[in-house]
C-alpha cells in the first residue's frame, strides 16, 4: 500500500513541478528507494537520513565531478560521480544504494541538467518518500492501538 501511495504521490509532485524543472520526479532511483523503504523497512538504507543524504549528497558529488572534468567523456564523469557518491555515503553514514543511481543519472543528464533543478526534484521526491513512510507508520501504530471488535 505504501509503495503504491508513494509512486502516486510522486506522480503528483511530478505534475506540480512539470515545466519548472527539466527532470521528472518519477525517476528510476526512486523506484529502488521505494523497494528499500517499504519492503525492507528494518534496513538502515531505508532510514530518512540515508534516503535524503544518500540521494542529495550523491547528486552534489555528481555535479562536482562534472564541474571538475567538464570536457571528459560521460563515462569518466560517471565513474567519478558514482565512486565519489559511494565514498560520500560511507563518510556521511548515509548508505542508500539508489544514491549511486542518482549520481549516474545526474551525469547522464549532462550540462543541460542544472544543479538547482536536480536538487529541487530530489528534495521533493525524498520529502514525499519520507512523508508517505511516516504516514504509513502512523496508520499502523494507530490501528494497533484501536480496540478489537
Amino acid at each position: 500500500m505504501g509503495a503504491g501511495l508513494f509512486i502516486l504521490s510522486l506522480a503528483a509532485v511530478d505534475f506540480a513541478l512539470r515545466g519548472a524543472v527539466p527532470l521528472p520526479a518519477l525517476m528510476p532511483p526512486f523506484g529502488a528507494s521505494t523497494v528499500i523503504v517499504f519492503f525492507s523497512p528494518e534496513s538502515p538504507a531505508g532510514r530518512p537520513w540515508n534516503v535524503t543524504a544518500g540521494h542529495l549528497g550523491s547528486a552534489m558529488v555528481a555535479l562536482v565531478a562534472m564541474a571538475l572534468v567538464p570536457d571528459s567523456p560521460v563515462a569518466v564523469q560517471a565513474a567519478l560521480a558514482v565512486a565519489g557518491a559511494g565514498l560520500w555515503m560511507v563518510l556521511s553514514r548515509s548508505i542508500h544504494p539508489p544514491g549511486g543511481a542518482t549520481a549516474l543519472l545526474a551525469t547522464l543528464g549532462g550540462p543541460k541538467l542544472s544543479g538547482g533543478a536536480l536538487l529541487v526534484t530530489l528534495l521533493a521526491g525524498c520529502a514525499t518518500l519520507v512523508g508517505v513512510r511516516w504516514l504509513v507508520d502512523l496508520g499502523v501504530r494507530l490501528s494497533e492501538r484501536s480496540p478489537s471488535r
